[in-house]
C-alpha cells in the first residue's frame, strides 16, 4: 500500500505550536466552531489584494476595505512587475512526502511576494521576525527546490 504525506506551511506550524493541536486539527479534522476574527480579517485581506494585483474590482468597505486601499497607495506594487498572483505549489520532498501551498504572488524576477497582516506596529522587531515565519520558510524553501539554487529575497 502506498501512503503519501502532504504539509502545508499551516500544518508545520500546527504541530510546532502543539503536537495535539495538530493532531485535532489535522488528523481528528476539528476546526473551531467560530472563526477567529484575525483569520477572518486576514483571509478577506488577500482576496481583496488579490483582486488588486489582477487589476479586478474590489471592496472598499471596512477596515479590511481601509487596509487594501493603504496598500494601493503607500506600496509602490506597481513597480513590482507582478507575474502570477495566488500561485499553488506542491513540491516531493522525498518518496510519498510533499510539501504544497500557495504563494501570495511571484514577481517576473522569481521574487516570491508573502502579504501579512497584523495586529501589531511594524517594527524592526516584526520584521525580524517575519524571517523566521514558517510559511515565507516555506516558499523559499519549495522555490529553491524546485529552482535548484538558494532563493533567499521575499
Amino acid at each position: 500500500m502506498s501512503r503519501t504525506l502532504t504539509l502545508t506551511a499551516s500544518m508545520i506550524r500546527s504541530y510546532k505550536t502543539c503536537p495535539r493541536r495538530y493532531e485535532l486539527e489535522y488528523i481528528e479534522m476539528l476546526k473551531p466552531a467560530v472563526p477567529l476574527e484575525a483569520l477572518e480579517t486576514g483571509s478577506n485581506y488577500h482576496a481583496r489584494i488579490e483582486a488588486l494585483l489582477k487589476g479586478e474590482d474590489w471592496s472598499r468597505d471596512g477596515v479590511v476595505g481601509k487596509m487594501v486601499e493603504a496598500f494601493d497607495r503607500f506600496v509602490p506594487w506597481r513597480d513590482w512587475d507582478v507575474a502570477k498572483v495566488e500561485e499553488e505549489f506542491s513540491i516531493r520532498l522525498g518518496y510519498g512526502l510533499y510539501l504544497q501551498g500557495k504563494m501570495d504572488g511571484i514577481l517576473a524576477d522569481g521574487t516570491p511576494i508573502e502579504h501579512k497582516t497584523s495586529g501589531v506596529a511594524v517594527n524592526e522587531k516584526y520584521i525580524d521576525r517575519l524571517a523566521w515565519d514558517d510559511q515565507v520558510s516555506v516558499y523559499l524553501l519549495a522555490l529553491s527546490l524546485v529552482r535548484g539554487t538558494p532563493v533567499t529575497r521575499v
